[in-house]
């Protein structure tokens, strides 16, 4: 993004070098026993670079290319087999083990610095993302489920960011989780997407605000003894 064309930036397989730094990208990968070539990751991803393509001889199969691959994740969360991955990526079923008043979990963009940030309210459990737009129906309905009063997913200011556009997949699929909270009695508001503000303060700022408005989830009351 550097408007002067300043910092040099080669790419070299599945390796960034930035000013004399090598980046390692997660590139993402597909399991061909699983896939179904339904095409769903062609449509997700915002640089159409899976593509279902047909062997002689063999089914079709979505194949990702990894030497232009961007390492974003919208297309693990798109395919409804799983047959898509990110080896850095982890997507592990959740449990609530986190202590404070309303347990809230937040999935962030990695550049966002939360993971250093040592001022987090009590009952945040935070998981960074390579991209926010990665963050999959499965994961925010798993998070409720399991007894978190809310899910926040930060993203990241898209004239910024070397992923512009990929974060759209994470905006259509919390607003679409959080209407089907309200529908099965979980009520609105639950699950929110939210650009914090400039500066390095934002995210955390964001997770301030959305953790203050939480009320407890009725799936997290214990039965009466």
């Amino acid at each position: 993004i550097c408007p002067t064309d300043h910092i040099k930036v080669r790419r070299e397989g599945t390796n960034y070098r930035i000013w004399d730094r090598d980046f390692e990208l997660s590139v993402c990968q597909v399991d061909e026993q699983l896939c179904r070539a339904c095409g769903a990751c062609e449509e997700a991803c915002p640089w159409r670079i899976p593509r279902v393509v047909l062997r002689r001889g063999q089914a079709a199969v979505a194949v990702i290319n990894p030497d232009v691959c961007k390492a974003c994740g919208v297309c693990v969360a798109a395919c409804p087999s799983g047959a898509i991955s990110q080896p850095a990526d982890e997507r592990e079923p959740l449990a609530v083990e986190v202590e404070g008043p309303q347990p809230l979990l937040v999935y962030a963009c990695g550049r966002s610095d939360l993971g250093a940030c040592n001022e987090l309210p009590g009952g945040v459990e935070l998981r960074e993302l390579s991209c926010a737009g990665s963050v999959s129906q499965a994961q925010l309905m798993g998070a409720l489920a399991s007894g978190f009063a809310g899910v926040l997913v930060l993203g990241r200011h898209e004239s910024t960011c070397r992923l512009d556009g990929a974060e759209q997949h994470g905006r259509a699929t919390v607003d679409r989780v959080d209407r089907l909270a309200d529908l099965v009695g979980l009520g609105s508001g639950r699950v929110r997407f939210v650009e914090p503000s400039a500066g390095r303060g934002g995210p955390l700022s964001a997770v301030r605000e959305f953790a203050a408005g939480l009320e407890a989830s009725p799936l997290s009351a214990k039965p009466a003894a």
